[in-house]
């Protein structure tokens, strides 16, 4: 699929984000070293992609977007600091290098999006893969918050809700987003969303994810362009919830 239809790859991995199964490849200094099938998928479609564009000479490899040299800036920046630790013997090599390789899928996966999904039905498509996937994570955050203790990803062997928490914060950015520039009977829908997507994410007990997603709150105040009035209230709430129920 990645070869063929590149797009259709970009959809089986929308899909498997927080859905697919992983395995712990090491263990070092108290932390497993994991590998999410999604990472392969992403693999996968870049290697796919690379054979798309030997076939297709107009297809660029590297996407002229606002955010590319700031991304090569950075990595470069984290590969020197890494080596550096490195060599040094401040940090653990399998650890740390299995970090940047993280990074690397991750801006990877921004510029295969941006080169893949040209239209704008691909990514209302897109969209609505990634909202149905993180309509079935909630789902499960849900079950495991219901349950008690903490939330955490779908198939992680030690259950931790760095992971969940950060996906989270990235989904309720994105309805935030839209319910800012939507219409009335959609602004509700997502407000609803969000609310509905807020008590699994309070049960992940991460204090990343409780900065991130204020500071995820602030920043969709600083941008919108209209709609604050929608969008105070619920922070406010999510603000009181977290206050009067924390975590155990």
């Amino acid at each position: 699929a990645a070869f063929v239809r590149p797009f259709w790859g970009l959809v089986l991995l929308t899909f498997a984000m927080l859905l697919s199964p992983q395995g712990s490849l090491a263990e070092t200094g108290g932390h497993a070293v994991t590998l999410r099938m999604d990472d392969l998928f992403v693999v996968c479609l870049g290697v796919g992609w690379l054979g798309h564009c030997a076939l297709v000479r107009e297809a660029p490899l590297i996407p002229g977007t606002p955010f590319t040299i700031p991304m090569g800036w950075y990595l470069a920046i984290a590969l020197l600091a890494t080596f550096r630790g490195t060599v040094m013997g401040w940090v653990s090599p399998i650890q740390s290098w299995f970090n940047i390789i993280k990074f690397a899928e991750y801006f990877l996966l921004m510029f295969l999006t941006v080169l893949i999904a040209r239209t704008e039905r691909q990514a209302k498509a897109l969209l609505w893969c990634g909202l149905l996937t993180a309509l079935a994570v909630m789902a499960l955050g849900w079950r495991m918050y219901l349950e008690g203790g903490y939330v955490g990803a779908p198939f992680q062997t030690h259950r931790e809700g760095a992971t969940y928490g950060a996906y989270m914060i990235l989904v309720m950015g994105l309805l935030g987003g839209l319910a800012l520039e939507s219409r009335l009977r959609v602004k509700l829908a997502l407000a609803a969303l969000l609310a509905v997507s807020f008590p699994p994410f309070v049960g992940t007990a991460s204090r990343a994810s409780y900065m991130g997603v204020a500071v995820c709150g602030l920043t969709l105040l600083a941008v919108a362009r209209h709609g604050r009035a929608w969008l105070v209230p619920l922070l406010a709430a999510g603000a009181a919830f977290l206050i009067l129920k924390p975590p155990l």
